[in-house]
């Protein structure tokens, strides 16, 4: 349901805009329970991402008077912020798991050639 609604806020909203204005408040509360299962916080997990389902419709939505202040009275800026934060750290970790693989793969390479220049040496 909701990467329906993402899409379609996505795309064209002009016509019902203060219905949209509406639902926000439900749709920025379903993206901040996600983001608290993604992080651990809560007992269950959840794999979908809302928040990054939603903002390209937040972004559309950001250029109206009032459905930018909609969004300001739901806390839309701080959880862009932590989840910007989120993100953040998730990139710099996977750097890291890369640069271990990375350096475990150097290794193996370096094994491998001295391998073989001891093989050639005892031919």
């Amino acid at each position: 349901m909701v990467r329906l609604v993402s899409a379609w806020l996505a795309e064209e909203t002009d016509m019902l805009r203060k219905e949209v204005q509406h639902c926000l408040p439900l749709l920025v509360a379903v993206a901040e329970w996600s983001a608290s299962k993604i992080c651990g916080k809560g007992e269950d997990v959840v794999h979908v991402d809302y928040i990054a389902l939603l903002l390209p419709g937040l972004s559309n939505l950001s250029t109206d008077e009032n459905s930018s202040e909609v969004l300001r009275q739901c806390n839309v800026p701080k959880l862009l912020v932590t989840y910007s934060k989120q993100k953040q750290a998730e990139i710099e970790a996977a750097v890291e798991e890369d640069k271990d693989i990375l350096s475990s793969l150097v290794d193996l390479a370096q094994d491998v050639l001295e391998n073989l220049q001891r093989t050639k040496k005892d031919f």
